[in-house]
């Protein structure tokens, strides 16, 4: 057991123009969470600006405790010696979430577990939690599995889905609701919409704009398609996103784009040297791609060809 339970998720805050700064960002998140180590603590640091005086204050308070520290949406790496975080003879314990493996790495985490995609069991179990109990299941039992099947297995899109069709009270709306979901993003869909705002961050986090469009075009491949890692990397340096003169350098910058984009989970690996990409943020990566002006690619699924 703990003496104290502590939870900070660790949120991007400021406004835009101080967060175009990685020091300033992280800066403000170390003070954002000194501050709620300190409310959780019940500790005075009214007035407090000096964090190394802080962070004595919160060693102080935890030397003697166990305590298990949970911080989640960690973007960036840190010294937790900063916070008043040192390790204790309690058996103490810190569990960080991150969407990035080298922030783990970097915060020198003893064990890195990859968190999967449900399964089919728990995406339903999830669904029907957020959908409420309200909710007669027997009246929509058909549609249900048809919807979370859209979801992909993603806690997030299931989440803002379940909510969205826990508001559809007539079997008619739920399959309106699901045609619309399935034909998203052509047409537009508030729920989704929702989910594309907030997966759009780990894309515009990618930074660089050869790492951005080289995950774009990964949405060119059929929906569910495992790609052959090398063939991917030969696509990327022949549609001349790796401009490296000779093909042993852009063979190795290739390779890091992709690590990169696995580690940040917005591609997935498969079988062996294949990779793929999930079925929402395939999605993402069209509305991207339309969106963008000087747009070359036109990909429509799920539409036969016809006789003239």
């Amino acid at each position: 057991m703990f003496d104290i339970v502590i939870f900070v998720a660790l949120t991007d805050e400021g406004n835009e123009e101080e967060l175009q700064h990685a020091k300033i960002k992280l800066k403000c998140a170390k003070q954002k969470l000194q501050c709620e180590i300190a409310q959780r603590l019940k500790l005075n640091v009214e007035g407090l600006t000096d964090t190394k005086r802080i962070a004595s204050r919160i060693f102080e308070e935890l030397e003697c405790k166990r305590y298990l520290l949970l911080l989640d949406g960690v973007w960036e790496s840190f010294n937790l010696d900063d916070i008043g975080i040192y390790e204790n003879e309690k058996d103490s314990k810190v569990v960080l979430a991150s969407r990035y493996r080298d922030v783990c790495m970097g915060m020198c985490a003893d064990d890195i577990v990859r968190v999967e995609s449900l399964s089919e069991v728990d995406a339903r179990k999830l669904f029907l939690e957020k959908l409420g109990r309200h909710i007669n299941l027997s009246d929509f039992d058909p549609v249900i599995p048809l919807v979370i099947r859209e979801c992909a297995n993603l806690p997030l899109v299931i989440d803002i889905v379940a909510k969205t069709f826990r508001k559809k009270d007539r079997i008619s709306l739920w399959w309106a609701g699901l045609k619309r979901l399935q034909k998203w993003p052509n047409i537009n869909d508030q729920a989704m919409d929702e989910v594309l705002d907030r997966l759009r961050f780990c894309y515009e986090e990618l930074g660089k704009e050869d790492k951005k469009v080289c995950f774009l075009y990964v949405a060119l491949f059929t929906e569910g398609c495992n790609v052959y890692m090398d063939y991917l990397l030969e696509c990327w340096r022949a549609e001349g996103f790796i401009c490296d003169a000779d093909e042993f350098t852009a063979r190795n910058r290739g390779q890091e784009i992709l690590n990169d984009l696995i580690n940040v989970s917005l591609l997935e690996s498969s079988e062996m040297k294949h990779i793929k990409m999930n079925k929402v943020l395939r999605n993402m990566a069209l509305k991207i791609s339309s969106e963008k002006e000087d747009s070359k690619c036109l990909v429509k699924t799920h539409e036969e060809i016809q006789q003239p």
